[in-house]
């Protein structure tokens, strides 16, 4: 489902400088090593892939993983295939994935494996900050690849992650 326009150009650019703010150490958290005052904004977006659980820590993610459209947005898929859905939505997870033309992305994969779910409800909201193209590297979807069975399973077995291999193609 793509969305246009569905933030405005202003809260954009309260989401980019967010990520330089994050990066920057504005909100004091131990996994997030501030980046030096003295590198540039583009410098540090250069620097980055990713910021894990901004939500944790930001109230401009909050807004955001709360905001009525994506919300509304969301409400609208997320379980829509079960019965007994009342059409809420929750955040389980949120990132700012920032990745540069050229820079390191993610592979193939299935958001369920990372945050499995009982009833596959999972569904994951994605925002460009930036135009998203084949030349930057934008995200690639398999059609019909939501309806599959997951391929794969990660789970803890006491000495660390172990993935569970269901179908190898």
């Amino acid at each position: 489902l793509v969305v246009p326009n569905l933030l405005a150009a202003a809260e954009i650019d309260e989401l980019k400088k967010e990520a330089v703010d994050l990066a920057r150490g504005k909100y004091p958290c131990e996994n997030l090593q501030p980046f030096p005052q003295d590198m540039s904004d583009a410098e540090v977006l250069n620097s980055i892939l990713a910021i894990h659980h901004p939500h944790l820590i930001s109230p401009v993610i909050v807004n955001y993983v709360t905001h009525p459209k994506i919300s509304g947005a969301l409400s609208q898929i997320t379980g829509a295939h079960l019965p007994y859905w009342d059409g809420s939505v929750k955040c389980m997870q949120s990132m700012y994935f920032v990745k540069p033309p050229g820079f390191q992305g993610q592979a193939w994969h299935q958001d369920e494996i990372f945050i499995p779910t009982r009833d596959r409800s999972l569904t994951g909201g994605w925002i460009a900050l930036d135009d998203a193209t084949i030349e930057n590297g934008c995200m690639w979807a398999i059609p019909g690849g939501h309806h599959a069975e997951t391929r794969t399973r990660f789970r803890l077995d006491g000495t660390g992650t172990t993935t569970d291999v269901h179908d190898p193609t």
